[in-house]
């Protein structure tokens, strides 16, 4: 029990934490919500180092843990990006506070935390605050969610450090402050540390919160002032420098995606990568896979793949309990894309703009996502980075609802 003192240490903190929210601690019902979700983590976390590991994601899980623990017993860390950095981040935990399974856990419960606080602050800044219990508790006490951020598993970091940029871009949208497109970028870049595909997806991520009209501006009237103008240079120098990081990292530990690019075949890295991704597809493989001998099979296929990632399994594919939950996971997820694109277009009209952003950045997250799996049991985890901006979009119409049919049975 002494190598786990710094992770009940860290248990006792985490709880600590939502108190220094002051929006969080005046409301009593949002902190016993972040304590609910939080709690249920924890206990999570202690049946899996304790009892019995949590074993829908243990092997991954394990595998990083094992990693982590040699790299603090041996001191020979290194640079990398996606799953590298991760395994160089928990040795250093380690290294500093004990190898211990539950406080490996209790960083990713630490990371979800304050990704719960983002996302409340997300739900806030949208005006839809009054549906904010129920959107934290559909998106957080969903079962692949609760067992993928209560272990040895990086999802959790990267869920905080996305929810971070688009709070932040959402502020720097309003205040047009360097303060906020800063914090973005910052969160973006420190995103992309835990996947090397995130680091594309920065790009496309800070550019959306740059480049899209604001809700106060007509669709073709964006600013372009002195500080947009600093802003550009900004992201210019900071994404060519990580593009750089990446070439220098190299492509055993995570450059090659970005290596693939400079290089001009980004076909060929994607041909090589579903290759590997097929062999290991097993039973929950798609039904159609990615067809790599040219760009236009590439889109013509992908675009079938990428309606697997988000639909998959299929009626026919169900054969067991998990495969269930995964078909109603992909139930709820059309249901709420078609919401969340009636609601961009039409619905919520004070912050259209803004809605339809997120959509932009669902889909074209989710189209990156797609093309790097090759099953629905690997998708399911990134649908944990996606799943709450469906929520925040169509969430509140569902809810509202509901909550109007309640009251029509009642009279």
């Amino acid at each position: 029990m002494n190598t786990d003192l710094p992770a009940w240490v860290a248990v006792v903190l985490i709880l600590l934490l939502p108190l220094l929210i002051k929006s969080v601690r005046d409301n009593t019902v949002v902190l016993a919500t972040v304590y609910c979700i939080v709690i249920v983590r924890h206990i999570l976390a202690v049946y899996g180092s304790y009892i019995s590991p949590l074993k829908a994601t243990e092997s991954d899980a394990l595998v990083f843990h094992k990693a982590a623990a040699e790299l603090a017993g041996s001191g020979e860390y290194f640079v990398g990006i996606g799953a590298d950095f991760y395994e160089n981040f928990l040795g250093g935990v380690y290294a500093l506070f004990g190898t211990s399974r539950l406080l490996g856990s209790e960083t990713s419960i630490l990371a979800f935390t304050l990704a719960v606080l983002f996302f409340y602050a997300i739900i806030v800044r949208l005006g839809q605050q009054r549906y904010a219990i129920p959107l934290m508790l559909l998106y957080s006490m969903l079962p692949m969610t609760l067992i993928v951020t209560s272990t040895t598993l990086r999802e959790a970091w990267q869920v905080l450090f996305f929810m971070g940029s688009v709070y932040w871009g959402l502020r720097y949208r309003d205040d047009d402050s360097y303060r906020s497109f800063a914090m973005m970028t910052v969160c973006a870049l420190a995103m992309a540390l835990f996947h090397k595909a995130l680091i594309l997806y920065t790009v496309i991520l800070i550019a959306g919160f740059y480049l899209w009209p604001r809700d106060a501006q007509s669709a073709t009237a964006v600013r372009w002032g002195r500080t947009a103008a600093v802003a550009s240079v900004f992201l210019i120098i900071v994404v060519s420098g990580f593009w750089v990081i990446a070439e220098f990292v190299g492509a055993d530990y995570g450059g090659d995606v970005v290596s693939a690019v400079i290089r001009g075949d980004l076909l060929g890295y994607i041909a090589n990568y579903h290759e590997i991704l097929n062999a290991q597809a097993g039973r929950a493989g798609y039904e159609v896979l990615l067809d790599t001998s040219s760009w236009g099979r590439l889109i013509q296929t992908g675009s079938l793949v990428y309606l697997q990632y988000l639909f998959s399994p299929l009626p026919w594919q169900v054969e067991n309990l998990a495969d269930a939950y995964a078909f109603f996971e992909a139930v709820m997820r059309a249901l709420l894309l078609m919401l969340s694109t009636y609601v961009s277009l039409r619905a919520l009209r004070e912050r259209r703009y803004d809605a339809l952003l997120l959509l932009c950045l669902y889909l074209s997250m989710t189209a990156l996502w797609s093309i790097g799996t090759a099953n629905y049991g690997q998708a399911m985890r990134h649908h944990l980075l996606t799943n709450w901006i469906l929520l925040v979009l169509a969430g509140p119409v569902v809810i509202g609802a509901i909550e109007q049919a309640w009251r029509r049975s009642r009279q």
